[in-house]
């Protein structure tokens, strides 16, 4: 039994950290590329900082494991400053008169 808790921390962990590490490419994007920030959804990213930030509360009050406490703090950091560099960009965005395309249709062309 105690070598199956250790595999199970274990794969938690590295589970955790690949998971983690899934958001660096979305933060590169947002950072290299400023356009890439119109077509992310906020409301997305808002959802997600608050359940990663509602997991680590829970570790950190109710749960009390150590490792549990470390991988939801550094999940929710990691999702942080996606959301941060998301509304960094829209804000730049913002000021150049930039804005996020919604429903732009192409007039339907009529035959005569």
């Amino acid at each position: 039994m105690l070598l199956l808790i250790a595999v199970i921390s274990f794969l938690y962990s590295a589970v955790g950290a690949l998971g983690v590490l899934g958001y660096w490419p979305q933060f590169r994007k947002f950072k290299n590329d400023p356009k890439a920030a119109l077509y992310s959804p906020v409301s997305t990213w808002v959802i997600w900082t608050t359940q990663t930030t509602t997991y680590f509360l829970y570790a950190l009050i109710v749960n009390g494991d150590k490792l549990f406490i470390g991988l939801t703090f550094v999940n929710m950091v990691a999702n942080q400053a996606c959301l941060g560099m998301l509304l960094y960009r829209r804000h730049q965005l913002k000021r150049l008169g930039k804005t996020v395309a919604r429903n732009r249709r192409k007039p339907a062309i009529r035959a005569a």
